[in-house]
């Protein structure tokens, strides 16, 4: 069954599917995503969002057919969001979710507007939304690969393809994930680029806090700390991480690999890791929610992923001054703030990313101004987004504001 909880100042039955709500109703936008837990890296973003609307203009809606934080699910309940449960995206349960989707809409005449953060599962998210009339339906780029096996690279090509039949607009988070995801970008092939932003106040460089979550993690004050977030799963490349941290780790007996985040891959990572190293040398924290403040325990971030959209993780490091090593399959947007972003190959030996770690000047400097500059400044970014499904709501995916970047 669909869950119920309408609005009620907006029932499905006063206007139906196409009118618009009440003046004093806000617009209601319904964002698919796999799950709201802290180590969903949509999730995070849109959250982060969710936080700087005037929600007497927009209010976030969630469809989730995964996992939901219990404490993130009270926060945004606590606010007037709703979250509806939807069978998993699995094989055996695609017809189910198929329905259930469509039979949500059909009740919730409310939603003119679905963005789709799953692009694995378009055909069936936006196709029943198209099926329920919604009348815009947007598909969100967060990735700029497909990892996993041959087989599986040529389903999620093919449920790519599949995209145009069911979306008729585009988001994306960066250039590179736009690109792959829809194609180059050209008068006739127009998506739009949604930041992954945030506060950069929020990241601000504290000696005091440094000092205080070194003390908590065991970490001496003079041991070098390299830094990774990010979920335990192969695109994100670790096996290669605890080899450079190895290579790192011998002339640097004293230094600490701190990750947090969790993931499939853990136990194995974990077997990895006693292989190569002392067991003190590498700290597993978990799935964290104080990650500017965990920031500032670190001297460098690294990330030798496969692929990646526009890692939030990057992003965050910058904010608080920590300098980054990156894997140059990472998109060249992810240098926001200058002089503190290194790009190096895969095709480098361990060793040669340990030298380029000990060459890595000291961190925590204030890169706030260049966050605001680049446009990822969640307070003004918020605003634009806001904006745009407003103009979106009125007049759907075609209105004037639609041809051009509506989030300018």
């Amino acid at each position: 069954m669909t869950p119920q909880c309408h609005d009620p100042r907006w029932k499905a039955s006063d206007s139906g599917r196409g009118g618009l709500p009440p003046a004093s109703a806000p617009v209601r936008v319904l964002h698919a995503v796999d799950s709201l837990t802290q180590d969903s890296g949509a999730a995070r973003i849109l959250l982060r969002y969710e936080e700087h609307l005037d929600r007497s203009r927009v209010v976030f809606d969630f469809l989730v057919s995964g996992e939901t934080d219990p404490e993130i699910g009270r926060a945004l309940t606590s606010k007037g969001a709703r979250i509806f449960t939807a069978p998993p995206l699995k094989a055996r349960s695609l017809a189910a979710y198929v329905v259930f989707v469509r039979q949500l809409l059909k009740e919730h005449g409310e939603y003119r507007i679905v963005h789709c953060h799953l692009p694995n599962a378009a055909l069936f998210c936006l196709g029943a939304a198209r099926s329920a009339g919604v009348p815009v339906r947007i598909q969100h780029s967060h990735c700029a690969g497909s990892g996993g096996t041959v087989l599986k690279s040529l389903r999620n090509r093919l449920l790519f393809s599949l995209i145009p039949l069911c979306c008729n607009l585009r988001f994306a988070c960066s250039e590179t994930a736009g690109t792959f995801l829809f194609g180059k970008r050209t008068d006739t092939n127009l998506w739009h680029v949604m930041h992954n932003a945030l506060q950069p106040e929020d990241y601000t460089p504290s000696p005091e806090t440094r000092q205080s979550v070194r003390a908590e993690l065991g970490v001496a004050p003079s041991a070098f700390v390299v830094g990774h977030l990010g979920r335990l799963s192969p695109e994100k490349n670790q096996t290669f991480l605890l080899k450079v941290f190895q290579a790192f780790h011998q002339s640097h007996p004293d230094s600490r690999l701190v990750i947090a985040g969790s993931g499939k891959l853990e136990q194995s990572l974990r077997r990895t890791a006693r292989e190569l190293l002392p067991e003190e040398a590498v700290l597993w924290l978990g799935i964290r929610r104080d990650v500017p403040r965990l920031l500032q325990a670190m001297d460098i971030l690294v990330m030798p992923s496969f692929f990646e959209g526009l890692p939030l993780a990057a992003l965050e490091a910058q904010a608080a001054g920590v300098p980054c090593l990156l894997s140059d399959r990472i998109s060249g947007e992810a240098a926001v703030a200058p002089g503190l972003v290194r790009f190096a190959s895969l095709e480098q030996a361990p060793g040669e990313w340990a030298r380029m770690i000990e060459e890595t000047a000291p961190p925590h400097g204030d890169s706030r101004g260049a966050f605001r500059a680049a446009g990822y400044d969640v307070t003004l970014e918020a605003e634009k987004l806001m904006r745009a499904y407003e103009l979106l709501y009125r007049d759907g995916p075609s209105a004037p504001g639609g041809k051009g970047d509506i989030l300018k």
